[in-house]
């Protein structure tokens, strides 16, 4: 990876994971998505608010974890995930910029999900968009292999 823009936050330490990282990450999710919401394309971006019996929301673990199994039973730490949070509201706050691709693809469910890639550094975002053009948050992470990337561009190029 190149140079990071010098609007993007730096990747934080995340080692070794432990409940003080954990604790710390959730900090940075409190600050950027439950103290105020981000804006995309002029709307608040929304996620669901389930919360866990650890009084973290499911999404915060969609931030920082990686499933384990094809059931989705369980969640593993994702370090270059989590070492990224900062990122996800920063990259929906500059999604405009050169460095960024945004667009909206229709997948063959006939759900609309919009995707925030910042390519030189292999970060993504994805929000299903809903009915009212709000934006769902689903998820975000690095990206490891060069089948995703080139899956990505194929979607890119077939955006609606």
């Amino acid at each position: 990876m190149s140079t990071l823009p010098p609007w993007l936050p730096a990747i934080l330490s995340v080692e070794p994971w432990c409940d003080a990282v954990v604790e710390a990450l959730y900090v940075v999710f409190d600050r950027d998505f439950r103290r105020s919401r981000p804006l995309l394309d002029g709307k608040e971006v929304h996620y669901f608010q389930n919360v866990r019996p650890d009084g973290k929301e499911d999404i915060f673990w969609h931030l920082i974890t990686t499933e384990v199994d094809e059931r989705r039973t369980a969640r593993t730490p994702d370090v270059p995930r989590a070492a990224r949070l900062p990122w996800v509201r920063c990259l929906i706050e500059h999604c405009a910029e050169n460095e960024v691709r945004l667009w909206d693809y229709r997948e063959h469910t006939g759900d609309v999900k919009t995707y925030i890639w910042f390519v030189d550094g292999d970060f993504l975002i994805i929000f299903k968009r809903l009915k009212d053009d709000r934006r769902r948050l689903l998820t975000s992470f690095f990206i490891l292999y060069g089948d995703y990337r080139r899956k990505l561009e194929k979607k890119y190029k077939k955006r609606v």
